[in-house]
């Protein structure tokens, strides 16, 4: 488990802008192509048509940070470690694999610091589906979830804040959950952050 000034450290991408998923560990397929290059979302307009009061048929600003986030309803992934600051050219702008997938993808364990002083946070950006029990981001604290984010049934991500500080110096996990193939049945992440770094 991965501690300030410790040679162990966990090797977690916790922003993606490697273009891959060191430190993360997936299950399914959603994870499959991830994490996404770019504001894929802005190049189609698939959400619904006019009418529809969550995006009007136009593309939705995913809002990420960087180069690549993780959205498990796109499919425009980077080359690779060899070449990440640019997109795959096999995948267009606004490809998408669609809600289908369905899959986890849990961080390496890290230890929450803070030194015990009141506002050890951990924050992130998070969008997509609006489903808590289906589609989400989540804290695990010595295995079990103590805090959880979804999205606003819309591909804008916006900040969420989990304090921490009754955890300091205890063992924790992120973990991303898709687990729905029905409609908005996605999740966004991007640019984890914590407090005591």
């Amino acid at each position: 488990v991965g501690a300030p000034s410790s040679s162990v450290l966990p090797t977690t991408t916790w922003d993606f802008e490697t273009g891959d998923l060191v430190g993360w560990t997936a299950t399914g397929d959603a994870f499959d192509y991830q994490p996404t290059y770019g504001d894929n979302t802005i190049a189609r307009e698939i959400y619904g048509g006019f009418g529809d009061s969550r995006s009007h048929g136009g593309g939705l600003r995913a809002r990420h940070r960087g180069r690549y986030w993780i959205g498990t309803f796109e499919l425009r992934p980077g080359i690779g470690a060899s070449a990440y600051t640019e997109p795959n050219p096999a995948y267009a702008a606004g490809s998408a694999q669609g809600d289908a997938p369905q899959g986890t993808l849990t961080s390496q364990p890290f230890v929450i610091g803070g030194g015990g002083e009141p506002g050890a946070h951990i924050s992130a950006l998070v969008g997509g589906g609006c489903d808590h029990l289906t589609e989400y981001v989540e804290l695990l604290v010595d295995g079990f979830a103590v805090a959880r984010a979804t999205g606003e049934c819309s591909e804008a991500m916006r900040n969420i804040t989990w304090d921490v500080s009754d955890y300091v110096g205890r063992a924790a996990q992120v973990r991303v959950v898709d687990a729905s193939s029905s409609i908005w049945g996605h999740i966004n992440v991007d640019h984890i952050v914590f407090s005591w770094y």
